[in-house]
C-alpha cells in the first residue's frame, strides 16, 4: 500500500471547503487511518529528538543568574517615561 499523504489529503480539504477530519473520513479506509496515525506518530518523535538535540545545547539563565550577574547591559531596568512599561495611566497629552 502506498505511504498516505497527508499534504495532498489538506490540499483537497481545503480545495471543497470541508475540515480536514472530514476528509479523511471520505477517502481512507480503518486501516489506513491507522496507517497514517502511525506514520504521524513517527514524524513526531523524529520531530521531537531533533528539537531536543537542538535545545540541549542552549543555556537559559534562570531570573537569579540574570540578577546575581551584575551585568545588566542588555536589560531594561527603568521606564525611561515609556508609557507602555509606566504603572501611571496615559494622559491624554501623552496620547497625542
Amino acid at each position: 500500500m502506498a505511504a498516505i499523504d497527508i499534504g495532498n489529503l489538506v490540499s483537497q480539504s481545503e480545495k471543497k471547503g470541508i475540515t480536514l477530519a472530514e476528509m479523511i473520513a471520505r477517502s481512507l479506509s480503518p486501516e489506513q487511518m491507522v496507517e497514517l496515525q502511525s506514520e504521524i506518530s513517527k514524524n513526531i518523535a523524529s520531530m521531537h529528538a531533533k528539537i531536543e538535540d537542538f535545545m540541549s545545547d542552549v543555556y537559559v539563565p534562570s531570573i537569579e543568574d540574570i540578577l546575581g550577574s551584575n551585568d545588566y547591559s542588555g536589560i531594561a531596568l527603568s521606564t525611561d517615561g515609556n508609557p507602555l512599561l509606566s504603572d501611571e495611566p496615559e494622559s491624554e497629552s501623552d496620547s497625542a
